[in-house]
């Protein structure tokens, strides 16, 4: 999974759209804005255009999600791209209906500086949404292609898109009951909405604090003065479960912590593997261009680990992602960067590789809603 839900952006754009814009603009004014916040992962389909013309390029899938879409300085010409033909439709139907002189003619069509700022405000939520997660987001593109993460949430939350949901159903509901000042009501209501999630965001980056000092205090003192990195992130589902990542000279340690819970992580909730230094195999594989691609996608957050294929003869070194496991404290990556070169040291095959699952996806998820419940 690679980034905050599509619907969940969309549904962020529909609620920044009801506070100020509906009742100015037209019924319409939600699902423009709605997408137009989803529109920046349209970019998932570049590298398929790019394969299609011929220019390869390693790993582009993930060099091309949420980079010139994503960015800040992308959010005028997205908005624009919205906005202009909006603004057409509208004076376009304006004028038909003078020219028609119908009775129920909606008078001149919204300013264009009023769609324009709907769709600017809109599409701005995507790339800052997408940049509290872990996945990281290229919000300065093309000043610089630093990878912005935040870990304040996850990419898939089970509190976050239902707080849009109920607020938009609410606005639905608010204007069109008999009150006063029901489009004053329904816009609080969604700037309410608005407030809560950003509420909820805040409260994550807290939480991701709090977690990497729990884990940090099951550490014995010598360990804790030679920490090289600490770095906790969100599991899949709320921000009350952690992915803690240790990285001390010799070893990775990851440990699970869920503030549901007062005590402190478990042994059985922290699992530790040594690192490998000096193989020439390793150094071998980091010098092909996916390794610095892959790099920089994880943050430097890779562990390398080689292995020798004895039926094959051929030499394997995987490059594991620490962010993300099919276990909060496991140490395999959901999806390594795979390495194979011949007894010669030449380069065979790179790629991502997907380890299979025990049981089907059905017990796979079941496991991910238990460990999420669980303290």
């Amino acid at each position: 999974m690679g980034t905050m839900d599509t619907i969940t952006q969309g549904l962020f754009g529909a609620a920044v759209a009801q506070v100020g814009f509906r009742d100015r603009i037209g019924r319409e004014t939600g699902w423009v804005a709605a997408w137009c916040a989803a529109s920046p992962d349209l970019d998932v389909f570049t590298s398929r255009v790019m394969d299609a013309l011929g220019r390869d390029y390693p790993l582009s899938h993930l060099v091309y999600h949420r980079g010139v879409s994503h960015s800040l300085l992308a959010i005028p010409v997205i908005a624009l791209l919205f906005a202009g033909p909006w603004w057409i439709i509208r004076r376009g139907i304006a004028r038909r209906q003078a020219a028609g002189n119908l009775q129920d003619q909606s008078g001149a069509p919204p300013p264009f500086w009023l769609l324009y700022l709907c769709c600017f405000l809109a599409a701005a939520t995507h790339g800052l949404l997408d940049a509290f997660t872990s996945y990281g987001t290229q919000l300065l593109w093309p000043i610089t292609r630093t990878r912005y993460a935040w870990d304040s949430i996850p990419i898939i939350d089970l509190f976050i898109t239902p707080l849009f949901i109920i607020g938009l159903i609410a606005c639905y509901v608010i204007r069109r009951l008999p009150m006063r000042r029901r489009q004053l009501a329904a816009s609080s209501v969604a700037a309410a909405s608005l407030l809560l999630v950003m509420g909820y965001i805040g409260t994550g980056r807290v939480m991701h604090d709090r977690a990497i000092h729990r884990a940090m205090t099951t550490l014995g003192d010598a360990e804790r003065q030679t920490v090289l990195q600490a770095d906790a992130y969100p599991a899949i589902g709320h921000i009350f479960l952690w992915r803690v990542v240790i990285e001390t000279p010799d070893e990775w340690i990851a440990t699970r912590v869920h503030h549901f819970s007062r005590d402190l992580p478990t042994d059985d909730e922290q699992s530790r593997v040594a690192k490998q230094a000096g193989s020439p195999w390793i150094r071998r594989a980091t010098t092909v261009p996916e390794y610095s691609i892959y790099d920089w996608f994880a943050a430097g957050r890779l562990r390398p680990v080689y292995a020798h294929d004895e039926s094959s003869g051929l030499h394997v070194v995987l490059f594991h992602d620490m962010r993300y496991a099919a276990g909060t404290s496991g140490v395999e990556s959901l999806w390594p960067l795979a390495v194979e070169m011949n007894a010669d040291g030449r380069i065979l095959s790179v790629h991502r590789t997907h380890p299979r699952r025990d049981g089907d996806f059905g017990t796979f998820v079941a496991m991910v809603w238990q460990d999420m419940w669980t303290p």
